[in-house]
Formats: C-alpha cells, structure tokens, sequence
C-alpha cells in the first residue's frame, strides 16, 4: 500500500496527532501485521481503541511508537534504487523506536502482554537496522517475560469461549497464542538450535496453533491442531472432528510447523534410514501437504494480495527451500570451509553428486522466488530474513556453476549463462531492501565482489573465467587458527550473520578459546573430492601455499569484513561430547544455514 503524508508531519517526531499515526499504522498492519507471527493484533479492537484515546498519550506507548516506526519504513519515499529521498530521512523513526525501548526499559518490572508485544516488535526492528547486540538482549526479556506471562498455557479449558462469566474472550486468548508462538520464533532465531542460547522450550508450550486469519478477524472462537499434526489440546472439546481441526488453521500454523523441523537435530548422512533421510522426507511432506491455497501460483498470490498476505506467503516459501539448502550443503564442504566435512567414499560418488545438484536447484528456486517477491516491490520483501537467503543463494549458484564446473567447457559456459542472470535478479532484490534491511548493503556490495572477482560482472562478455581468483589481503588476525579446536562455543559454530555473532562483534571482551587449536592442527584443508566423483575441480587454480583459501574466500569471505569462523558439520549442540558429531570423534563445528542455524534449527 502507498502512505500519502504532508512534508510538515513527516518531520514531527512527536506523535502529537492521531490522523499522523494512523497511515504509519495502516502500513504496519499491511506489511509487517503478515509477517510470520507478528499478526498478535486485533487490528479493528486495536484502532477502536486508538480512537478512543486522548492523542497526547501516544508518546508514552512504547507499542504505538514501535508500530509507527516500523510502519514508517513503508511510507517514507525513496528512489527507484531504494535510497532515501532528500528531506525524508529514517531520523524520525529511530526516535520513536529508542522512545519505545527507553519507556519498555523504565517499566521492565511492568511485566504485561503489551509490552511484550513491543518487546518483539522492537527486537525485529533492532534486526533490520543491524542493530545486533541489541537483538540479542532483546530477546532474553522477550523469553522471560514470555514465562512469567505464562502464555505458555492456554488462559482456561473454555477453549470455545462457552462461558460467558469467564474472562478473556475468544479474542484476547488467540492473540495471546500468537504472542507466544511469536516469542517461540524469536527463540528460535537467536537459538540456532544451540542449547545453550535457547531459553524457550518447544515441550513446553501447551497451547494450539493460531487460528485462520479471518476467524481471528471476526471473533469466531475455534478449535485448532498442537504443533504435532492431527493432535488436539486433551480438554478440547471433542464433538468436532479432528478431520476438520486443519480447516481452523492459517498460513501461521503451517509456518511454525516448517519452524519446528528446523530446530531439530540431524545425524549422519546417506544410509534409508538416517536422521539426514528423515528430515529431508519430513521437509518434503510438509511441503506436499500444503493446500492449494498455499502454493506459489498467480491464483493464491492475487487471492494473498486481498489479504496483504503476499509477502508471508513468498517468505515461508523462502523459508522451505533454505532449509533444504541447509539439508543439502554438506555435499559443499570447501563452500563453507568445513574442517571435519564427511567423508564420502568412492562408492558414495553419485550421491555426493546428488546433494550438490539439489542444493544448486534449491539456490535456483529461491532465485525464482526472490525475482516474484521483487514484483511485489517492498511488501514482497518485507520479511528480515529474506536478505541473507538471497544472498546465500548467490553464493551456492556462483559456487556450482564455477568450482563444480569446468567453465571452459560447453556446458559450463551454458551453466554460467544460466546463473548469472539469476544473480543478477537476486543482487536487485538485495537492492531494493536496502531501505528496509540495513545488512541489505554488506549483502549486495559482496555479490558484486563476487561477480567481479569471478570476471562476470559483463555477463556475456566474460563468461569463461581466465583469471577468475585474485588473492584478498586478509589481515592475520583473522585467519582462523588451523585444525580442530580443543574448545566449543556457540560463536564458533553459528553462521557469521547469525544475531549472536553479530553482536559479539561490539563486545570489547573478545576472549575466544576457541580459536585455540588441536595438537594436530597442521593448516591443511580437506577437500571433498573423492575418487570418481564426476565433480570438476579447477585445475588452474593459483600455486601456492595459500592458494586453496584464495580461492575459497570468493564463496566464504564475510560480507561486512569481519572474521569469518569456518561452519562445521550438521549435528546439534545435544551430544553427550560438548556438542561434537558422533561420527567425527574431533569434530567440534556444525552445519548452519544463512541465518545461523545449526542444520536444520531455526534462529
């Protein structure tokens, strides 16, 4: 939706006029309200109310100011590049978002579901400004409010709302799970599947998923499905059949449940039976199952645009083929510098060759995904995971297309004809968000870096790669120490742009034991090559004792220039071993998709 405001209340930072806050609030319900569970508010109760209220208090809600800050990022104007238009600078929203996070603070010991609504709204805006220290703070109020809240539980056993002597209503109670099932995302994001980052426990939420939008809209109280499918709350009442309870769900319900498979744990590799076969079966039903409604096709995205849902709609579906990337890259070691890579057998050549043409088919669909989202301008791309997804496909295309590929060859240059418009496609989503996601612009510069430094930057001119890899000055301190190291700590296993590793980087204290490497460290890199693996690997790379790591840092280096810690294998932090993969005995890292996440955990 477009926000039409005159240039006078567009430089007021106070919210001293109700007719001001509500086109910044119209945007939030249009664009952020979708966004996987932040729709916690009754929107025709909540602007009931806001009518209602005396316009000289809207200064002192820190729910409002955060709502308006976030709204604003929609209607400010911008050029067609995505750059702030002279005069309409993002000042005014960062005043009413630190405004909202001093009064959140003055009133911490005022434990209450609003402020825990603001909590999570100003936690997604500290995310989109980069602001990651404070994300990570934020989200350790947000889990504990969220226990002594208790939203956990459901309020009562009238799930039906049957009595009308018993408070809240049907209303107040699903917006409350929602809330929960948001703080649980939030959870989740910062979590990265690391025990001891998660403070929110998946067995402990008692509650039933959210409800269709429409049924939250009208009131109508409903009975919906747990998180497992097909199950019910166990004093539910029971004259509805459990055939129809999957009718009661909503877009949101299937997105947590995409959410829950992430967080689990995968073990070892290619056997029928393995966790690694599980979960990309489960990944696969989940997916399956989707109603039609829920499918990318013109027919559900132009029924998605009545409700203002396209943007959910394109993120969850975004969401489904990262995780199948984060499945998939374990074919990929040297793509994220793996020092305890599995170690596929000869026999194992056509399957190492099978999860490197997935991966590469899954960085394609998120490609596809990305050009549909970029049609729908920044409603499309509203949600602040979408750019570290795109930049990853980026990453896994150029990557197969030129490592796994002999460039010089027919099918090479095909392949890198094919793939560099896709990344060109992804670079102008990257674009776009630049004025809704600060990390937009370290996303965008890198892909350039890439493209220039693999001599594609001309695409069709220069598609055969004479002088592909240049050497980077990396300074010393950032290399990371050789071999394996004698300690864990989340910061080594998570993703560089997960939000604790962000925000480790403003802590002067950078004690970090686990740089400190093995006594058998000796500083060479395992390749993933095995004997017959159809996979090409460049044969005029550069000589040298540093060569190996040149060439790698094209696809690994840090986007923002920070050191980059190598990612590991695909375990979760629960084994017995300190975290440590149960086939590699002095293994210590783990496989992590682009928003940190151990495979195949959420944030």
């Amino acid at each position: 939706m477009g926000c039409t405001l005159d240039e006078g209340p567009l430089l007021t930072p106070l919210l001293t006029d109700g007719h001001e806050a509500r086109p910044l609030i119209e945007a939030f319900f249009a664009h952020v309200h979708p966004l996987r569970c932040f729709g916690f508010l009754h929107k025709p109760s909540f602007m009931h109310s806001l009518d209602c209220r005396d316009p000289s208090t809207f200064d002192k809600d820190a729910l409002l100011l955060i709502i308006c800050a976030l709204g604003d990022m929609f209607c400010a104007n911008f050029d067609g590049d995505g750059n702030c238009l002279s005069g309409k600078t993002p000042s005014r929203r960062a005043q009413w978002a630190d405004q909202a996070q001093q009064l959140l603070y003055a009133q911490m010991g005022k434990i209450s579901a609003e402020n825990l609504m603001a909590a999570v709204l100003l936690q997604d805006y500290a995310i989109r400004m980069a602001d990651w220290g404070n994300a990570f703070m934020l989200s350790g109020l947000i889990a504990r409010m969220t226990q002594a809240l208790q939203i956990n539980l459901e309020h009562s056993t009238d799930i039906l709302c049957e009595d009308p002597g018993l408070r809240p209503d049907a209303t107040t109670k699903e917006s409350r799970r929602r809330l929960m099932w948001s703080c649980y995302i939030t959870d989740s994001l910062i979590g990265s599947g690391v025990d001891q980052l998660t403070l929110i426990r998946e067995e402990d939420i008692k509650i039933q998923l959210p409800c269709s939008e429409r049924n939250f809209l009208h009131q109508s109280p409903c009975i919906t499905e747990l998180l497992r499918p097909n199950t019910a709350l166990p004093f539910a009442p029971s004259r509805q059949p459990s055939s129809s309870l999957g009718d009661n769900l909503g877009i949101r319900a299937h997105y947590l449940r995409h959410i829950s498979i992430r967080r689990r744990d995968a073990i070892v590799p290619w056997h029928s039976n393995s966790e690694f076969a599980k979960l990309d079966a489960e990944c696969r039903a989940w997916y399956r199952d989707l109603p039609a409604s829920l499918l990318v096709n013109p027919t559900s995205i132009y029924i998605r645009k009545e409700t203002s849902q396209v943007g959910a709609l394109l993120a969850m579906h975004l969401m489904f083929h990262q995780t199948m990337c984060d499945l998939y890259r374990i074919g990929t070691p040297s793509l994220y510098k793996l020092r305890s890579p599995f170690t596929f057998p000869p026999e194992q050549a056509a399957y190492l060759r099978h999860l490197q043409c997935e991966l590469f088919q899954q960085a394609k669909d998120i490609a596809m995904l990305a050009e549909e989202a970029l049609r729908h301008g920044s409603h499309g791309l509203a949600d602040s995971w979408i750019p570290t997804i795109v930049y990853d496909s980026c990453r896994i295309m150029l990557y197969f297309a030129t490592q796994l590929h002999d460039p010089n060859s027919n099918d090479g240059r095909s392949l890198t004809n094919q793939v560099v418009p896709l990344v060109r496609s992804n670079m102008e989503a990257l674009k776009k968000m630049r004025s809704l996601h600060s990390v937009s612009e370290l996303l965008f510069n890198a892909a350039e870096r890439m493209l220039e430094r693999l001599g594609l930057q001309n695409r069709g001119q220069n598609v055969v790669l004479d002088q592909p890899y240049l050497d980077q000055q990396q300074d010393e301190e950032q290399r990371t120490a050789p071999g394996t190291p004698v300690q864990s700590t989340p910061e080594y296993v998570l993703n560089p742009l997960s939000i604790y590793r962000m925000a480790r980087k403003s802590i002067p204290e950078k004690h970090a034991p686990e740089k400190i490497s093995s006594p058998n460290a000796n500083g060479r890199p395992v390749s993933q090559s095995v004997p017959g693996n159809p996979s090409y690997v460049p044969a005029t790379a550069p000589t040298g004792p540093d060569s190996y790591q040149d060439i790698l840092s094209l696809f690994t280096e840090d986007p923002s220039r920070w050191d980059w810690q190598p990612s590991e294998t695909v375990v979760g932090s629960h084994d017995e071993a300190f975290g440590l993969p149960p086939w590699e005995p002095f293994g210590s890292e783990q496989q992590l998709d682009a928003w940190g996440s151990v495979l195949p955990s959420a944030w």
